[in-house]
């Protein structure tokens, strides 16, 4: 319990100095966000589920997603793609198959998959 609360307080903070510093109007920090969780996510997935991503893909996300100006969008996505990665290590078979197979659905929607 005392370890998800952490995790909760520590996921927010880069939040809370970027809007702090003025980087971007709070709208886009949400989405900021967002788009960190979900890439965090998906990112997690590639070794584990035996995918291979695009690196044009995955800067093309980043381009239509996340503010050139948000130098809290590295910090942001840290703290869930280390969760995603912990929580992967942790996975049944048949949990593992689940997650790999949404995963795997969302690269391929992001065009993230490579040929």
């Amino acid at each position: 319990m005392n370890r998800m609360i952490a995790t909760a307080v520590l996921s927010l903070m880069p939040l809370a100095a970027n809007a702090q510093i003025g980087l971007a109007d709070p709208g886009s920090l949400a989405q900021n966000y967002m788009s960190a969780r979900e890439l965090a996510t998906i990112l997690a997935a590639e070794g584990p589920c035996g995918f291979a991503y695009d690196p044009a893909a995955l800067e093309a996300f980043i381009d239509s997603r996340v503010g050139a100006e948000n130098t809290g969008f590295l910090a942001t996505l840290s703290v869930p793609l280390g969760a995603a990665k912990l929580r992967m290590e942790k996975m049944s078979g048949s949990e593992k198959v689940v997650y790999c197979r949404q995963t795997g659905r969302n690269a391929q929607a992001f065009g993230f998959l490579a040929e």
